[in-house]
């Protein structure tokens, strides 16, 4: 095992060089000269200067976990998130469990979306003796993003473990920690360009970027709109994180005034608006800090373009050379692929990591040894990898089919009517179904893949009764062309929603609903059968209740057999709804039953109150009445009953509903409940 070594400030690893040794002069001058280059901020050269260190070692020398961790800190530098995870695979697969690999991994999974990868990274590097006040914060951190990533099918229902309304009332500081990429819009003269950007840009990037955006349009003075209406004019970073503050507290107040986790695409774009100046003198110089740092990713991207094209070139010399046909693709093609993203929750680049990692792991058995007994435990994780690959890419094409099938059914509900739409929206619930059992053919045991054969027949069965709420479409501008304030689209979202709920419940036949309910059954089924797919230590985790008003715990694991109580106790919530709008019996027992679920499942009891008292039938129901903080507190145990273990720790669970008229809000098809946690899980 590589001797550990602290790090310092300036550089990825101040390690005392080592007593020389014959035959590594060369290796421990090219290191130092790497250390030396990152200290100046020359991550092109220490690069270089590690992969040469590299290539001259052994394949079980102990300094290459060390270098493949410098490396890896070198794509940090440049944005290259993906060479950096593969960096650090390679180094914790030399050193299981080096800490600065896992920390370093864990940040570009972050910063790549992959939260569920990030939080185990970090985990681990938690459990060693060089945990840090950092590492324990981003554990934090990554635990509420992944549980706000769970949002439940509409407003009323709840996420066990998720969002809180406690956790709403974390220091802005903490809720603005989440990464998001934000969308821009750039406004020059007459014309509006969109651009995506993370929350770490620079105003040294932006200014490259937008006048990539608009070339030869000269020198530019570039302002965003604040929450007053007024344009400030940008000149560093910390202006821009005002910008990017405001459209996040933003979304947090339509988050607050709705419920549930606060999506990506609940958060508005940032609007910049791009003035002309007479001369370069007037326009704002990024500072000298911002401007050498761009010039430093850029030449770092233009390092690793130069190393791929010189592999490319060995590539093309050794085969004979073929005409080929060059394609160029548009920028608006990959702002609309960005938004896709964003807005389906369907990573494309997972299968692809996967399919690495367990190539990676293939190979490495082979360079072993195949006659060698170690080679065998290789092959087998090797064999795990890609029969994960396969299962995943199956469940994320059946995620496909199911996004168009919800495109269909709010373009049906726009226009009010199901007949000439049912027949496509039939046949895409068919292919997601297929997909997802192939998915579960190839993984016995491939939890998502149970979960969205539930929530296929979920919308099966709401379409069958004919309970398709319209979507809700909010001008920004009112009929003045004046921005409207966050307050007045929060109202207007609200009083849209309860409209549309309104009159979808109106409008439900007896008949129908009845043909809905072998649909509803199925889909419990599924949700069920996932939850014995559990591993026995998740099924029996102990689930803590929640009480209003404590603030979340950083050490507290994701309860996914809570969250699948949480999903069957909403569609039990939406059925009631359908059964009592028609007259029928049974509605009753359902919401009861909900309520059940939610308060086993943890969820805060003032949260479930909201839930109960929203319902279409809510003055036949028992409701039950507040009680005092401190009996609140006092009551806050685990589940006795099933699990007979008192409660520790609070967790998250239901959050807070905003009033609303009798029925539940249609659910943005991109938050919809086990949609998007299957979503979370895989990345």
């Amino acid at each position: 095992m590589a001797k550990k070594r602290t790090s310092g400030r300036s550089s990825p690893t101040n390690s005392p060089s080592k007593a020389a040794e014959q035959g590594e002069s060369q290796l421990s001058t090219l290191r130092d000269e790497g250390n030396k280059f990152f200290g100046k901020k020359d991550y092109v050269k220490a690069l270089e200067c590690y992969d040469k260190a590299l290539k001259s070692l052994p394949a079980s020398h102990q300094d290459k976990p060390l270098l493949h961790s410098n490396k890896a800190a070198c794509h940090m530098m440049g944005k290259k998130y993906k060479e950096a995870v593969n960096e650090c695979t390679a180094a914790l697969e030399a050193q299981p469990g080096f800490h600065k690999a896992l920390t370093r991994r864990a940040k570009a999974y972050e910063q790549m979306g992959h939260y569920k990868q990030a939080l185990s990274d970090v985990q681990k590097a938690n459990k060693g003796s060089e945990a840090t006040p950092e590492t324990q914060e981003a554990e934090k951190r990554l635990k509420d993003l992944l549980s706000g990533k769970r949002p439940s099918s509409n407003n009323t229902l709840a996420t066990a473990n998720g969002t809180t309304a406690a956790a709403k009332k974390q220091p802005a500081r903490q809720q603005r920690s989440q990464p998001y990429v934000f969308q821009a819009k750039i406004q020059l003269d007459d014309e509006t360009r969109s651009m995506h950007m993370t929350g770490q840009v620079t105003y040294a990037e932006l200014q490259h970027a937008v006048k990539e955006k608009f070339p030869g349009s000269g020198p530019l003075i570039l302002k965003y709109l604040d929450k007053e209406g007024d344009l400030v004019t940008i000149t560093d970073r910390n202006d821009l994180q005002v910008a990017l503050k405001e459209v996040v507290e933003q979304a947090d107040r339509l988050q607050a005034q709705h419920g549930g986790p606060k999506l990506p695409n609940m958060v508005p774009p940032v609007r910049i608006h791009a003035t002309r100046a007479k001369s370069e003198a007037d326009v704002p110089m990024p500072p000298a800090e911002e401007e050498s740092q761009f010039q430093q990713i850029t030449a770092a991207r233009k390092y690793i373009a130069e190393q791929a094209l010189k592999q490319q070139a060995k590539k093309e010399e050794q085969t004979p050379e073929q005409p080929q046909e060059q394609y160029a693709v548009d920028q608006w093609i990959l702002d609309f692929a960005n938004l896709f993203r964003e807005q389906t929750g369907i990573d494309p680049d997972k299968h692809l990591d996967l399919q690495t990692l367990g190539w990676d792991k293939c190979t490495a058995a082979m360079e072993e040894a195949i006659s060698s007994e170690k080679a065998e435990p290789i092959f087998q994780a090797a064999a795990d990898k890609f029969q994960e690959v396969a299962a995943t890419g199956m469940l994320q094409w059946g995620n496909v089919f199911l996004s168009i099938a919800r495109k269909f059914l709010d373009e049906a509900a726009i226009k009010g009517s199901f007949s000439d739409h049912q027949p496509r929206i039939e046949s895409e619930f068919d292919k997601a179904t297929a997909k997802y059992k192939e998915a579960l053919s190839i993984k016995a045991d491939f939890y998502d893949g149970e979960m969205q054969l539930g929530q296929v027949d979920f919308e099966r069965a709401k379409l069958t009764a004919g309970f398709i709420p319209q979507p809700v479409r909010i001008n920004p501008t009112d009929e003045e062309g004046k921005s409207r304030t966050p307050e007045k689209m929060t109202e207007l979202v609200q009083e849209a929603h309860q409209a549309h709920t309104k009159k979808a419940l109106n409008g439900l036949q007896s008949e129908a609903v009845e043909n809905s309910k072998p649909l509803f059954r199925s889909a419990v089924q599924h949700y069920e059968a996932a939850i014995q797919l559990l591993p026995e230590d998740e099924r029996s985790k102990p689930i803590k209740q929640q009480v209003a008003g404590d603030p979340p715990n950083p050490d507290e694991d994701i309860n996914f057999y809570a969250q699948s109580l949480v999903l069957i106790g909403n569609l039990l919530y939406e059925q009631s709804q359908i059964t009592a709008a028609v007259g029928q019996d049974g509605w009753k027992e359902m919401v009861e039953k909900a309520a059940k679920l939610f308060k086993q499942a943890g969820c805060v009891q003032t949260d479930i109150k909201a839930a109960l008292t929203s319902h279409i039938k809510h003055d036949e129901i028992d409701i039950p009445q507040d009680e005092p903080e401190e009996a609140k507190k006092e009551a806050a145990v685990e589940d006795g009953a099933s699990r007979g273990e008192q409660a520790k720790e609070p967790v998250k669970g239901l959050p807070s509903l905003a009033p609303k008229a009798k029925g539940n809000k249609k659910a943005d098809k991109e938050g919809e409940s086990s949609n998007d946690k299957q979503t979370a899980v895989a990345q």
